[in-house]
């Protein structure tokens, strides 16, 4: 085995550890509460995002949120069953960040 061979390996597994790691942590605020912190949507983002420049990977890799268009690629990951639990808590942090409130809302707190 070539020392790149080798090095790839361990990548991957290192990757594979990374992922399991982070799917222990979701379930657990998943099974901990209604609402996900922000560190955990992120992590979800991370894990589900369409790719690079996609607005979940923007918001993984640095918390600033297009909420727009995330929601918009959240609808894209429902396809993936898989992990559908893990997509829909990620769409209610987004829906609940103030600046998704209903504008009635935002009236009656400014007023």
């Amino acid at each position: 085995m070539s020392s790149l061979d080798s090095h790839a390996t361990r990548h991957r597994l290192r990757c594979e550890e990374q992922e399991a790691h982070a799917a222990e942590v979701i379930r657990a605020e998943l099974h901990h509460g209604d609402v996900i912190t922000s560190d955990v949507a992120r992590l979800i983002a991370a894990t589900v995002h369409a790719g690079p420049g996609t607005a979940l990977e923007r918001f993984a890799a640095s918390g600033a949120i297009d909420a727009e268009s995330a929601i918009a690629e959240i609808d894209r990951c429902l396809l993936n069953r898989q992990r559908a639990n893990w997509v829909i808590a990620l769409w209610d942090y987004i829906e609940r960040l103030p600046s998704r409130a209903p504008a009635a809302a935002l009236a009656g707190e400014v007023a």
